[in-house]
């Protein structure tokens, strides 16, 4: 058995833990930690010498996403690498592909509770699975590949930003709350991703205009205890976004030791795929086009009050 890692510099330097929810001590994650630390040395090796497989690059996407998902990821997608979107200690190949794996409606209902908490880790061992087993197949076709878990275990192996890649592969967009909004599932989705040096044939990004919806919605910013989701979108890196506070986000969980609420209260957190399609299919009717802002003021569904809309 492993120790439970604190490696997020605020967990470290900031607060210990409080554990309040007895994840210490509990048995499933323990052993989700276990899988996780046996799979970080799987994630990098070398390609086999021979090369058996050359196909072309919408061929090779084809491919690689039909494996990811058949690995267990249903949402799959290709894009170029994104070096500014790296650590220092990350080492990126030219193309990336990023999975992702929903988490379960009802158990995240329950968050912060340690079954939320044993949810969570079991996700992440299950999709870091995904990864190294897709990587290991690259490298068995002669192709090199490098995956991302998506728990970094160490400070050294949280190496790559994810969110930047799924959005530019086209699996969703980036919300108010900070994470990745996808078509099929809102927020509730753990994200990984390898890299290799086979060509591909990029499949994103995309909108349904969740991102212009998420100026109406202010429903995880008014559940966060913490005020750490912000009320307007700034410039970062050259981009016009959400941007966390992520100080405040991670004093909280170190102070509680879990948290999870903008996931469970945002309003595409839906409970079937159908429901979260059918949400996103609304939204992106009204919200798509390029004049949204000029539309009349719509019904929030959160509260039924019409806000006025302001880019």
């Amino acid at each position: 058995m492993v120790e439970r890692p604190r490696t997020d510099p605020w967990l470290t330097a900031r607060a210990a833990p409080s554990d309040i929810h007895g994840e210490a001590d509990d048995p499933a994650i323990q052993a989700a930690w276990d899988r996780i630390a046996r799979q970080h040395p799987r994630l990098a090796g070398e390609a086999t010498a021979r090369r058996d497989w050359s196909p072309p690059p919408d061929e090779a996407t084809a491919a690689v996403l039909e494996r990811a998902r058949g690995l267990g990821a249903p949402l799959a997608g290709a894009a170029p690498a994104l070096p500014e979107h790296a650590f220092p200690s990350g080492e990126l190949l030219p193309w990336a592909i990023v999975v992702a794996m929903p988490m379960d409606h009802a158990r995240l209902a329950t968050a912060p509770s340690l079954d939320f908490d044993r949810h969570i880790t079991e996700a992440y061992a299950d999709l870091g699975e995904v990864v190294v087993r897709l990587a290991e197949w690259l490298r068995g076709h002669g192709w090199r590949a490098r995956g991302h878990h998506p728990r970094g275990f160490t400070v050294a192996s949280a190496d790559v930003l994810l969110i930047p890649h799924a959005v530019a592969a086209g699996l969703g967009e980036l919300g108010r709350l900070g994470l990745l909004l996808t078509r099929d599932y809102g927020p509730r989705v753990r994200l990984g991703m390898v890299t290799t040096d086979l060509p591909l044939t990029p499949t994103g990004p995309r909108e349904w205009g969740l991102h212009h919806f998420c100026k109406f919605c202010t429903r995880c910013r008014d559940a966060c205890p913490v005020d750490a989701i912000p009320a307007e979108r700034r410039e970062q890196r050259g981009t016009r976004k959400w941007v966390l506070d992520s100080h405040a986000c991670f004093d909280y969980f170190a102070a509680h030791d879990s948290c999870g609420i903008c996931l469970r209260d945002c309003v595409l957190n839906r409970p079937t795929v159908a429901a979260t399609r059918r949400l996103v299919d609304a939204i992106a009717a009204r919200y798509r086009e390029p004049q949204w802002w000029n539309r009349k003021p719509v019904a929030t569904p959160l509260k039924g009050k019409a806000r006025s809309a302001t880019p």
